[in-house]
């Protein structure tokens, strides 16, 4: 994925930059076909956030337009992490917990789905954790136009 971003400031080693318009998953949000409901999603649940703080690895200085780039490998695996794993874990805990205490009923399934929901949070509290360390899930700051895909 990437985005068109403008320099705010320079603080250190890090940029903080400004993402310009708002940036989509695909690049063709106006397009016919393109993903423009993201944006009526985000209009439903408050703006986005645009302004963010990255790794300066190119000393790009206050006022430069850039282009920031991530993975999209490593937004598919955060994305799988995120969302799918805690439906999955909720409705497989809820599906075990009925199975083994079948006399207890909605109870035993809540019971289930809660502890496996709990799980998954603390899974996905690891994986974040643990791509922080390995500097995975981080933007990258290059210079130029994004491309069209």
């Amino acid at each position: 994925m990437e985005a068109q971003a403008i320099v705010r400031q320079v603080e250190g080693s890090d940029a903080v930059i400004e993402l310009a318009g708002r940036a989509g998953g695909c690049g063709r949000c106006h397009e016919p076909g393109g993903c423009g409901g993201s944006s009526v999603i985000g209009q439903v649940f408050g703006p986005r956030c645009s302004v963010f703080r990255v790794p300066n690895t190119i000393d790009a200085r206050p006022g430069e337009q850039v282009v920031v780039e991530l993975g999209e490998r490593d937004m598919l695996r955060a994305a799988l992490m995120v969302y799918f794993l805690p439906i999955v874990m909720l409705v497989a805990g809820a599906f075990l917990g009925l199975t083994l205490a079948e006399a207890a009923g909605d109870r035993a399934a809540f019971l289930g789905g809660a502890l496996g929901f709990l799980a998954a949070l603390v899974a996905v509290v690891r994986f974040q954790a643990r791509e922080r360390r390995r500097g995975r899930l981080q933007p990258v700051l290059t210079r130029g136009q994004p491309s069209t895909h």
